[in-house]
């Protein structure tokens, strides 16, 4: 029996479409297609229907595919894996793939367990955003500075799509005027060798309308809206990929050095009183950008603090 996203690409042109016309292309009762259209609303989805006139989606869906994305990416050849639903993107490509090649890619259009930094959940609703992660292998001691060099590369991706007014809050925070719009998580893993594997999540909010905007609890833009206009995911998909698989060997040979700039050209928190917490103490001060391996430099009363670790949120002070 075709399943509820059979119907969704039915309904992708956001027209209205009547029961038995569902129905007669699906080969399923006009029963099933109610039961179809709840699922898809169970996932997020927002669906219209009107009595006499049938359903129809809030607004058009551009569904993700590989082909469109390898396209959009140049010449990458790596594998591009495209999901309807995964766990986490991350979780996947490090179970299913991680023996591959550098630049393999998945991709899902909803994740059921996406994570942010410091355990937190991250909002994924089905279709509305990017989810990606990217498996990459790189010596160990060339990992410092890795989420600095992966933010600069994908809020360049995001610009040259359109999207203004993007800037980077340290340390894998990708912001709008009006919020958060994405978020970069890193897990490393050991090699032999001193090689390490990373596998790179990147969440990006694309279009997040305000009543998802409101059931996240904080503020957050999306690329639409920076954009002035609705961006393609496969294009996005294929940017994104395309900048990393050649910013990557860059880092990797010439470490942080040609990211600095453009990490402080877009630095959220420069020069900005700020509180700082590590490991449940609080530090305040004045953020100055970053040094050479990417950590944090607070100037503090007590002089100018170097900000390492992970675990680490900035919050303007009020």
């Amino acid at each position: 029996m075709p399943a509820p996203l059979d119907l969704l690409d039915h309904l992708a042109d956001a027209r209205f479409h009547s029961g038995s016309e569902l129905g007669r292309a699906l080969l399923i009762a006009p029963t099933t297609v109610h039961k179809h259209v709840r699922a898809l609303e169970a996932m997020g989805l927002e669906i219209y229907a009107v009595r006499g006139r049938g359903y129809r989606l809030a607004q058009p869906l551009e569904r993700l595919e590989a082909d469109a994305i390898r396209e959009h990416a140049g010449s990458h050849a790596a594998p591009v894996y495209v999901h309807a639903e995964v766990a986490s993107t991350s979780a996947w490509l490090s179970e299913q793939a991680g023996d591959g090649e550098n630049g393999t890619a998945c991709i899902a259009e909803r994740q059921t367990a996406g994570r942010g930094r410091r355990g937190r959940t991250w909002s994924s609703p089905f279709g509305r955003n990017l989810y990606l992660s990217l498996l990459w292998r790189l010596p160990a001691r060339a990992v410092s500075g890795l989420a600095i060099a992966v933010g600069v590369t994908v809020a360049e991706a995001c610009e040259a799509l359109g999207a203004r007014g993007l800037a980077l809050k340290w340390p894998n925070d990708i912001v709008g005027p009006r919020g958060k719009v994405g978020g970069i998580l890193i897990d490393l893993g050991s090699e032999a060798r001193d090689m390490c594997t990373a596998i790179i999540g990147i969440g990006l909010n694309v279009d997040m309308p305000a009543r998802l905007r409101e059931a996240i609890g904080q503020p957050v833009s999306d690329l639409n809206e920076l954009a002035g206009r609705r961006l393609s995911r496969n294009a996005l998909a294929g940017a994104v990929i395309q900048r990393l698989v050649q910013a990557l060997p860059r880092f990797e040979a010439e470490g942080l050095a040609p990211f600095r700039g453009p990490f402080a050209e877009r630095d959220a928190s420069r020069d900005r009183p700020v509180s700082v917490e590590v490991a449940g103490q609080v530090s305040t001060g004045h953020a100055r950008g970053i040094d050479e391996r990417g950590a944090l430099l607070l100037e503090t009363a007590d002089g100018m603090a170097r900000i390492q670790t992970g675990e680490v949120s900035l919050r303007a002070l009020t």
